[in-house]
């Protein structure tokens, strides 16, 4: 290396051509930027100095001068660019003669925003189990992050962070391939904004849910709910609810091009009677799907109503109530006492709803005993299931229970109590009289004594 510097500057200094130390260097500019750099070497007659692509040997890119210029610069002037300098005077002396003598070496470098440079599907329209395949090429400096996937079910098949001319296929075609495939990115200079490049795949098939699926629903009495299929068929199917037991409902469908979906709104509500088994068909020529739906209630019972007393005791009342709906949970009955508003306790045992209609408009009577006589109460009924409980009954039921009667045993102690009482008394009576009556004589008689 020493030997090569000493002769380049040995012939440069006879032909008074002054040439800097060769360097390598790296210039970065935008695609579409401009590019001007300078050889470090002097144009002279017996000197030809130009600029060579390294690596294009046979269609090599050459531009005469010390000046590499380049306008509106394209991504394929990205490389190695060498600028020589060549001797063009004959000098049967110099061995050196007629050579190329290396003076610069710079690596251009050309960046660019992501962009899908080619996106195809073929074919577009398969049938099931047909085949089809996708291409992409995605590039961009610097390297691109990029992914190919189905925009209607995200299902994805290929990702990467380098920029690439993907071909997937042939693949076998499924039901659920069928949508809008998307080849999408960016990198750097993306400014945040994707390159996509995008195509319809249509596939012909019989019906079938798109995802996974919910069939178990749970709805209350007086809320919405709904039952809803994400699913993929072509052509669109014929689309049909039921119940399985025959029976109506008044619950809405609305059916778009992937979706169906049975609801009730605030202004549809559930009814007890919605409650139960349905059944979803899809058909098309190509072929028939049935999915089985359960609305289960879940929640709290209705409040009990209707609430009313009769048969008022010292220590016990009649108590009349409507039951409500247990939302499909075995429920039962508890008479509350309230205190002034603030808390209550329980009167009663749980007094279980037996009824077949899981206790929907259903009378009851009970009989509270075990109160306290001549007593202030202030009660409410709540329903309460396995899970929940109602609010209290309203408006609360307020009564005074009887003083308790006298017993026989009570009402001989009382009347013994009351003679000796008399007796005694009398005879109190008696002796306050004749104390009164000797005290009078007795004042009498010395009144007539100091007379005499």
């Amino acid at each position: 290396m020493k030997t090569l510097a000493v002769s380049v500057y040995v012939i440069s200094t006879l032909l008074g051509f002054y040439l800097a130390s060769a360097n390598l260097s790296k210039y970065t500019r935008l695609e579409g930027d401009n590019l001007l750099v300078r050889c470090n070497a002097t144009e002279s007659d017996d000197i030809e100095i130009y600029w060579q692509k390294n690596g294009t040997e046979h269609r090599p890119y050459r531009q005469n001068g010390t000046d590499l210029i380049v306008f509106n610069i394209k991504r394929a002037f990205s490389g190695q660019y060498i600028c020589y300098a060549l001797n063009t005077t004959f000098y049967p002396y110099y061995n050196e003669t007629g050579a190329n003598v290396t003076i610069d070496v710079i690596t251009v470098d050309i960046e660019y925003p992501a962009e899908v440079d080619r996106f195809n599907i073929f074919p577009k329209v398969v049938h099931e189990n047909e085949s089809f395949t996708l291409e992409c090429n995605f590039q961009g400096h610097p390297d691109p992050t990029w992914s190919i996937f189905n925009r209607d079910n995200n299902e994805g098949m290929m990702s990467a962070n380098l920029p690439a001319d993907v071909i997937m296929g042939p693949t076998k075609a499924r039901c659920d391939h069928m949508g809008r495939w998307t080849c999408t990115g960016h990198n750097r200079l993306s400014h945040h904004k994707n390159a996509t490049g995008e195509g319809m795949l249509t596939v012909f098939c019989s019906p079938r849910p798109q995802w996974a699926q919910i069939y178990l629903e749970e709805g209350e009495k007086g809320k919405p709910a709904k039952l809803e299929m994400n699913f993929t068929a072509y052509p669109r199917p014929h689309i049909t609810w039921s119940r399985e037991d025959g029976r109506p409902f008044h619950g809405q469908i609305d059916t778009w091009n992937d979706t169906t979906v049975l609801s009730w709104d605030n202004l549809n509500p559930v009814e007890v009677s919605d409650f139960g088994n349905y059944t979803l068909k899809m058909t098309n020529e190509y072929g028939t799907h049935i999915a089985h739906y359960q609305l289960k209630a879940n929640g709290h019972p209705e409040m009990p109503t209707n609430v009313s007393i009769s048969d008022v005791t010292y220590d016990s009342v009649t108590i009349t109530w409507t039951s409500g709906f247990d939302m499909g949970s075995s429920q039962h009955f508890i008479v509350m006492k309230n205190f002034n508003g603030n808390s209550f306790s329980s009167l009663s045992q749980w007094i279980e709803d037996n009824s077949t209609t899981h206790g929907v408009n259903q009378t009851w009577t009970y009989t509270l005993t075990g109160l306290q006589s001549d007593t202030f109460y202030n009660i409410s009924m709540v329903a309460q299931n396995n899970w929940f409980m109602s609010a209290f009954s309203r408006p609360p039921v307020t009564f005074w229970t009887q003083a308790r009667p006298l017993m026989p045993n009570e009402s001989s102690s009382f009347s013994l109590a009351v003679t000796v009482g008399a007796s005694v008394g009398a005879l109190v009576l008696i002796g306050s009289l004749a104390l009164l009556l000797y005290v009078f004589k007795w004042r009498k008689m010395r009144m007539h004594y100091e007379k005499a």
